[in-house]
């Protein structure tokens, strides 16, 4: 289990990562959290299986992308809506969840609030997932599959074993 205390801790070491890595790819870094949610989801995802290796921890990665369409002769339709509704708009945005709890580290970029809190209740009308790893129909094409074995998200999880970033 991780608490919203180790959750503040975690982002605030992923916000130095967030800011590097976003300098380098010449993207604005006024929001450093900004477009870092598939990242860093999968980041805390692999770092919460490892440490419960050889268990499974239970947490799973979802999210959506804005509007979900379906492309149906000459129109589409909207079936349904996901990700995180932000000024009652659909947003493209992803989280790791278990059961009625949802871990968003990057929720920040949303809202301003002195009083970060990063572990939400499932049941928040601002979260809507049409996309989970766990889905069978997307599993060879899973955004999970591709991060996991990316390079930064390797090294972001080997830095933070090092620092022992989860106690």
């Amino acid at each position: 289990m991780i608490t919203n205390k180790e959750s503040v801790k975690i982002v605030e070491w992923l916000e130095k990562r967030w800011i590097k890595t976003k300098i380098r790819n010449r993207k604005s870094t006024k929001i450093p959290s900004s477009q870092m949610c598939k990242i860093s989801s999968v980041f805390i995802l692999l770092l919460l299986r490892r440490k419960y290796y050889p268990y499974h921890c239970g947490w799973n990665l979802c999210g959506g992308s804005g509007p979900w369409m379906l492309q149906s002769s000459l129109r589409l339709k909207i079936l349904q809506d996901g990700g995180y509704c932000f000024h009652s708009n659909w947003v493209e945005h992803f989280w790791i969840q278990k059961n009625n709890m949802i871990i968003d580290l990057t929720s920040d970029q949303f809202f301003s609030s002195k009083n970060r809190q990063y572990i939400i209740d499932s049941k928040s009308m601002y979260f809507r997932t049409h996309y989970n790893d766990t889905a069978s129909d997307l599993e060879k094409r899973s955004i999970l599959s591709k991060l996991q074995n990316d390079r930064l998200v390797a090294k972001w999880v080997r830095e933070a074993e090092d620092a022992k970033l989860l106690e």
